[in-house]
């Protein structure tokens, strides 16, 4: 593995390093573009590029190839995965957005939803149902609501999908791709959903069944 964001396999397989020798340095054509990698020890590796950059001109320079500059690899790599790391963040920006949205979507409808019940709750106190029951029942309303709304979201994105309108370039569209997400987005949305309905339902519990239905 040399990228957090891409494994070996992904490029073809594993690299190989070979030797720079004249008919390689031929054939690549430019030389602007070669790059020689050097591994020295733990104990040579202070001040090791200081120190080669010093001797470059007087011991490193032959005809027109000269040594240009030194960097470590951690360099490079944080080179490499700059335009990952971006993409990450945008992806994050528009993710945590959207769940924002809907987030306060879900939870001002089911709020409303259940203020609006206010009556109802009273007379099934009224009728004898405890507390825990009438809560739990609006909660379970609320979850099977959500799950017969995720099965047409779910054949819609599982098409979505297949049809490869999504990026499959560092993740293939597979089951173990496909099937968490389905489950952390269902997830996700009931606890938003548990969110919406738990303190407008908490606050109908404590109101008196007389007074509700004397409001109402």
């Amino acid at each position: 593995r040399w990228s957090h964001f891409h494994t070996p396999s992904q490029w073809g397989g594993a690299f190989a390093a070979l030797p720079l020798n004249a008919k390689r340095l031929r054939n690549f054509g430019d030389p602007r573009y070669v790059t020689v990698s050097l591994r020295v020890s733990e104990d040579a590796d202070k001040n090791f590029a200081e120190k080669l950059m010093n001797d470059a001109d007087r011991l490193y320079q032959v005809g027109n190839l000269y040594l240009l500059d030194i960097t470590p690899f951690s360099h490079l790599r944080e080179i490499c995965e700059l335009e990952d790391m971006n993409e990450w963040k945008t992806q994050l920006c528009v993710l945590g957005f959207l769940l924002l949205n809907i987030f306060l979507g879900v939870i001002g409808t089911f709020w409303f939803r259940t203020q609006q019940r206010r009556k109802e709750v009273a007379l099934r106190l009224a009728l004898g149902s405890s507390r825990r029951e009438i809560f739990s029942c609006l909660m379970y309303e609320g979850v099977l609501l959500l799950t017969l709304a995720a099965v047409p979201a779910a054949v819609i994105a599982f098409n979505i999908g297949y049809a490869e309108l999504v990026d499959v370039g560092k993740m293939p569209f597979d089951a173990g791709r496909f099937l968490p997400a389905l489950a952390l987005t269902w997830l996700l949305m009931a606890l938003m959903i548990v969110a919406g309905i738990w303190y407008p339902a908490y606050g109908a519990m404590k109101v008196h069944p007389a007074e509700a239905l004397h409001d109402e």
